[in-house]
């Protein structure tokens, strides 16, 4: 019960903060959106990789599961 505990706190703890700047260069689509992810970590940049996970976390955080494939879909 206590294991369960600790797993629900990490669940919820949150995502992180994007700069301005960041939100603004990674305002597309999610079909770019993913492109860029792919690109980024072929290229290795970490930060790049970083701020994307953390906008698409963004993107599907409150969301059902129906809702994530309508949107990754579009």
């Amino acid at each position: 019960m206590l294991q369960a505990v600790k797993d629900d706190e990490r669940a919820v703890q949150p995502i992180g903060d994007i700069s301005p700047g960041d939100k603004a260069f990674l305002e597309m689509d999610t079909t770019e959106l993913f492109e860029l992810l792919l690109a980024a970590e072929r290229l290795h940049l970490e930060s790049l990789v970083d701020a994307v996970c953390k906008t698409v976390a963004n993107m599907i955080k409150g969301k059902t599961p129906a809702q994530i494939r309508a949107a990754s879909t579009s």
